[in-house]
């Protein structure tokens, strides 16, 4: 079963990469908002603390951006709920008895090559939500924000992460 499960994920790797050097995939247009959340530092305590204060913020902007209808839309609804985001972080940081705040921004920030289903985001500068946790000298989460790419409301609920390699190893067992 994993001689199976090995060859068929290097299938993939192999289809997945004849595909992009063919220009096949669909290349994501300019009305992208990334978020980006950057770890005080790359301790184990400041890395669980930045995947609490992800968590916390994902389930906040998925229902947010729910409606949003492009970028700018997306923005003003994060800078209305500016504030309230802020909050959510801090009240991790506290719960957790962290000795730092967080702070937030939106700027152009580069980010390396990403692709997300049939959607690649090639490496370049993008505008992006960051979130910095304390000294922001650690390891940082991100995704994208609109189109909300990473994190989708499955029932209203409860956030699913989408990963396609995780769901063929899934099926295959």
């Amino acid at each position: 079963m994993k001689k199976l499960v090995c060859v068929l994920m290097a299938f993939i790797l192999i289809a997945a990469s004849i595909n992009l050097f063919c220009g096949c995939q669909k290349k994501a247009d300019n009305d992208i908002l990334r978020i980006h959340i950057i770890a005080n530092s790359n301790s184990r305590l400041d890395q669980d603390i930045k995947h609490e204060v992800k968590d916390c913020i994902v389930e906040k902007l998925s229902e947010a951006l729910k409606d949003a209808k492009d970028k700018n839309q997306a923005k003003r609804i994060i800078k209305d709920n500016e504030e309230q985001l802020l909050s959510l972080s801090n009240q991790t940081l506290e719960k957790k008895h962290a000795d730092y705040l967080a702070k937030m921004e939106i700027k152009l920030q580069e980010f390396p090559a990403r692709v997300y289903d049939d959607i690649v985001f090639e490496k370049g500068v993008y505008e992006a939500v960051i979130i910095t946790l304390g000294k922001g000298q650690g390891d940082n989460w991100w995704c994208v924000a609109f189109p909300p790419l990473c994190f989708i409301p499955s029932d209203g609920n409860e956030i699913r992460y989408k990963s396609i390699i995780m769901e063929i190893i899934n099926n295959a067992n």
